[in-house]
C-alpha cells in the first residue's frame, strides 16, 4: 500500500515523469492508472516471470 500511495503522491506532484515498476501481481493497478492519468510513463519489469496477470500488462504503457 505504500508503495501505491508514494507512486500517486510523486505523480500527481509531478515529481517524476516515469516509473520502473517490478512486479507481477494485481495490486498495483490502480497506482498506475492514476499515475498514466497524470501523464506519467509506467514502464513494467517481470523479470521474465511467465505467469504476469494480464491487467498488469494492460496499464503499462513499456513491457520490459
Amino acid at each position: 500500500m505504500k508503495i501505491g500511495l508514494d507512486i500517486a503522491w510523486m505523480s500527481s506532484k509531478r515529481i517524476i515523469d516515469k516509473i520502473v515498476l517490478v512486479a507481477g501481481d494485481s495490486d498495483f493497478v490502480s497506482p498506475m492508472k492514476f499515475a498514466r492519468r497524470e501523464g506519467i510513463l509506467i514502464y513494467l519489469d517481470t523479470m521474465r516471470q511467465k505467469m504476469i496477470k494480464i491487467i498488469l500488462k494492460e496499464h503499462a504503457d513499456f513491457i520490459i
